[in-house]
C-alpha cells in the first residue's frame, strides 16, 4: 500500500509541478483530486509501521533499543525536510510534509512505547474532536517569528500537526489493536478491492470540496479502513503472482529515496530551465511514466 500511495504521490507533484497551468476543467481535476487523496494513506502506512517495528524490538524486551532506533529514525527525517526545501527553494523554516512524517513517527513510537492503548483512544478522540471544531485552513506562512512557526507547525501551516497526526493514529491503531489479523494473503487481491471501492467513495465526497482536515474527509477516511477491513475479511482467495505488487512493493521499500529524486528533477530541475507548468497533459504524465519505469528498473539492477 506504501507503493500505491508514491505512485499516486508521484502522479500528483508531476502533474502539480509540470503541466500547464491552463488546463483545470472538471474533467481533469476531479481525476487528479481522487489520487492527489492517497496521500493521506502513505500517513496511515507510516504509523503502521512504527507499531510493526515496535512489536518487533519490544516483544525482544528491548525497549532501549526501540526507542535508540525511533529517535534516530525521526531525527534523519526531521532533518531531511529541510533538504526538501532547499531543493525546493524554499525558506529553511518551512514546514513541510517530510518534517510532519518525523515528527509524528516519533509521538506514535513514544505513544507506543507507553503501552497504553486507553491514551491512544483518547488522544485519537481528541483529534476527531478538533477535526470537527477546528479551523479547516492549511496554507504556507511566512514564518518571520517564533509565534508564526509554532502557529504554522501545530495549527496553520502546509501540513499542521493537529490536522494530520490523526491519520498516523489509526495506522498505529489497525496494528496496535489487531485489526490487521484477518487481512488476506492475497496482495493482487487486496489492491483491486482497496482502489475500486477508493475510488467509488472517492467520487462521492470530490464534489463536497472536503478539506484532508476536516472531520468530513476524516470520517471518510475511517468509514472507507472499515469498508476495507470488513470485505477483505470475507475474502479467503489463493495467491496470485502479480508484477504490478512487486512494482508497488519496490517503490514502498524505497520510498524515502523516490521522493528525493523526484523532487530533485520535477521541481529543481523543471524551475532551473523554466520548464515549470510548461507541459501538456500528455508530456506529464509521459514524464511521469518514464520516471516511475526507470526508477523500478534502477532498484531492480541495484538488486533490492
Amino acid at each position: 500500500m506504501r507503493g500505491l500511495a508514491i505512485v499516486a504521490m508521484l502522479f500528483d507533484h508531476a502533474i502539480r509541478n509540470l503541466l500547464v497551468d491552463a488546463m483545470n476543467s472538471m474533467l481533469f481535476w476531479t481525476p487528479y483530486l481522487i489520487i492527489h487523496q492517497f496521500g493521506i494513506f502513505f500517513f496511515i502506512i507510516a504509523g503502521y509501521c512504527v507499531n510493526l517495528s515496535a512489536e518487533k524490538r519490544t516483544g525482544r524486551g528491548d525497549r532501549k533499543a526501540f526507542l535508540i532506533h525511533l529517535f534516530k529514525r525521526s531525527i534523519f527525517i526531521f532533518a531531511s525536510g529541510f533538504v526538501i526545501n532547499l531543493i525546493r527553494v524554499d525558506p529553511m523554516l518551512h514546514w513541510n510534509v517530510i518534517h510532519l512524517i518525523g515528527l509524528s513517527v516519533f509521538l506514535c513510537g513514544i505513544l507506543r512505547v507507553s503501552d497504553n492503548k486507553k491514551a491512544c483512544a483518547a488522544i485519537f478522540a481528541l483529534l476527531i474532536a478538533y477535526s470537527i471544531i477546528g479551523p479547516n485552513v492549511t496554507s504556507e506562512m511566512p514564518v518571520t517569528n517564533l509565534s508564526d512557526l509554532f502557529y504554522s507547525v501545530f495549527f496553520v501551516g502546509e501540513f499542521p500537526l493537529v490536522s494530520y497526526l490523526i491519520y498516523f493514529i489509526m495506522g498505529l491503531g489497525i496494528g496496535w489493536f489487531g485489526l490487521d489479523k484477518k487481512f488476506p494473503h492475497d496482495k493482487t487481491l487486496w489492491i483491486i478491492y482497496f482502489l475500486g471501492l477508493f475510488f467509488i467513495l472517492s467520487l462521492l465526497i470530490i464534489p463536497f470540496g472536503f478539506f484532508e482536515s476536516n472531520f468530513p474527509f476524516v470520517l471518510f477516511v475511517i468509514l472507507y479502513l472499515v469498508a476495507s477491513y470488513s470485505g477483505l475479511t470475507l475474502m479467503k482467495p489463493e495467491k496470485v503472482f502479480s508484477p504490478v505488487f512487486d512494482m508497488l512493493s519496490s517503490y514502498g521499500r524505497y520510498s524515502f529515496h523516490i521522493y528525493f529524486t523526484h523532487q530533485f528533477l520535477f521541481i529543481f530541475v523543471a524551475k532551473y530551465f523554466g520548464v515549470q507548468n510548461t507541459f501538456s497533459f500528455a508530456t506529464a504524465v509521459s514524464f511521469f511514466v518514464l520516471y516511475s519505469l526507470a526508477s523500478y528498473a534502477l532498484i531492480k539492477k541495484l538488486g533490492h
